[in-house]
């Protein structure tokens, strides 16, 4: 677990700390960063690292919510009079992970991409994604549930097959694919 920061130079203390653990993932498997090394390269005694994080595992969770805020941040409101749709919302989302790429590869290495997307999973379902998929209201939780689920875990599988490609495709062409698939009966698709 992490803590929540009460003050702005707190908060980001704690990101300049996970940034330096994604810039050591880069460099080294996760297993083989150690806290000592980590609070080196962020120039921070270890006291502050664990007033920060019970512990190493913690910057996982930490590491997945910082990204989320910065893509947050990236894909931001859509100018006045734009029209917001489907492939311009996963056009960014494809042009935010393209340029993670080299983190997303590290993150492979280290054996613990899928602690990221399982993250991801739960951050959608305490936002209710579920709910943004699908407009009627009448459904049943677990429907809302299966569907974040699905979305959240079929995305970052494609992310990664994506990038483990060589990012071929350009984010554009990614998104297009994507609503394609969203849009369109899977087996008509197929044929």
């Amino acid at each position: 677990m992490y803590k929540v920061c009460k003050t702005q130079q707190s908060a980001e203390r704690q990101r300049h700390i996970v940034r330096c653990l994604m810039e050591m993932l880069c460099e080294k498997q996760f297993d083989d960063i150690t806290v000592q090394a980590l609070c080196r390269r962020a120039e921070v005694p270890r006291k502050t690292f664990y007033r920060y994080f019970d512990d190493k595992d913690a910057l996982i969770n930490a590491t997945a919510d910082f990204l989320m805020m910065e893509y947050e941040e990236f894909s931001g409101p859509y100018r006045a009079g734009e029209r917001r749709t489907s492939e311009k919302d996963m056009e960014k989302f494809f042009s935010f992970w393209y340029a993670k790429r080299e983190l997303l590869a590290a993150l492979e290495r280290s054996g613990i991409s899928h602690r990221l997307i399982s993250r991801f999973i739960e951050i959608s379902l305490a936002e209710n994604l579920g709910r943004r998929f699908i407009a009627q209201q009448d459904d049943s939780p677990d429907i809302f549930r299966s569907i974040s689920c699905f979305s959240v875990s079929g995305l970052f599988a494609l992310i990664f097959d994506w990038q483990r490609r060589g990012c071929v495709e350009p984010p554009r062409e990614m998104a297009a694919a994507v609503v394609k698939l969203f849009t369109q009966p899977l087996f008509q698709l197929l044929e």
